[in-house]
């Protein structure tokens, strides 16, 4: 099982790393997501930004909150919050210049 750092550095995913935040290109956040999934990670959090050039500019228009998807025991928790990912992710059109910012939950920290 891959960890959070592990999962964004994976190969299969094409990223890109700026000021220490690892952004996630469009094209790759259906393989991220089914990584997630398998590796026991929640996605909680989403952030769009449009990158132009060098520039990483926040698209407020891309933010989602997933935090407080229902779930009693942590796998329908993690469903629940992975699916509403996969549906906030085909409501979109897929712009080459996306790259997106996840915050990431494992089942050690929804314990806690």
């Amino acid at each position: 099982m891959l960890n959070q750092e592990k999962l964004l550095n994976h190969p299969e995913i094409d990223s890109i790393c700026r000021g220490g935040e690892m952004y996630i290109r469009r094209r790759s956040v259906s393989k991220f997501i089914n990584l997630c999934g398998q590796n026991n990670i929640a996605i909680v959090g989403i952030e769009g930004f449009n990158l132009s050039g060098e520039k990483i500019i926040p698209d407020m228009n891309l933010i989602a909150d997933l935090s407080c998807s229902k779930g009693n025991i942590w796998s329908d928790y993690m469903q629940n919050c992975n699916d509403s990912t996969i549906m906030f992710f085909d409501q979109m059109i897929a712009e080459s210049n996306l790259i997106f910012s996840f915050t990431l939950l494992s089942e050690h920290e929804w314990n806690l």
